[in-house]
């Protein structure tokens, strides 16, 4: 059995805090590596520029394992009619991301670049358990 997964969405905005070079520039120069893992379930933003900025970000993904059914049990068996009863479960599984993060340059200390950064996130994760029992009834016999 495997899982399903829907579509993972993710996006972020950037504020520039300060002057300096474009960041046009800057982004040509960086590697493409942001974007939501689906491993840790965590949005990862772009590498920092250098100079103060505010990111505000969004992520998420939702994976879905397919119905499972149990065994078909017989309630009742007579000559008027047959009942059996069947089980079946869905697990659906929602991650969400929603948050922000100021960061700020310092001043370089013998060739180390230090960096201020605070980050305020909100993590939404839903795990739906979905349980129903069916019910399946026979017609009756002819005599």
């Amino acid at each position: 059995m495997t899982n399903q997964r829907r579509p993972a969405y993710s996006a972020f905005y950037r504020v520039p805090l300060g002057t300096g070079q474009s960041l046009r520039e800057l982004y040509d120069q960086m590697p493409v590596t942001f974007g939501y893992d689906q491993v840790t379930h965590q949005f990862n933003l772009p590498a920092p520029t250098g100079r103060p900025d505010l990111i505000f970000y969004a992520s998420g993904s939702s994976t879905e394992i397919p119905t499972r059914y149990g065994p078909l049990r017989v309630l009742t068996n007579t000559e008027l009619l047959t009942l059996s009863e069947q089980t079946a479960e869905r697990d659906l599984t929602i991650n969400g991301n929603l948050g922000l993060k100021l960061t700020v340059p310092l001043q370089d200390f013998g060739g180390i670049h230090f960096l201020l950064q605070r980050r305020l996130r909100l993590q939404i994760v839903s795990i739906e358990r979905l349980r129903y029992e069916s019910f399946v009834r026979f017609p009756l016999r002819d005599k």
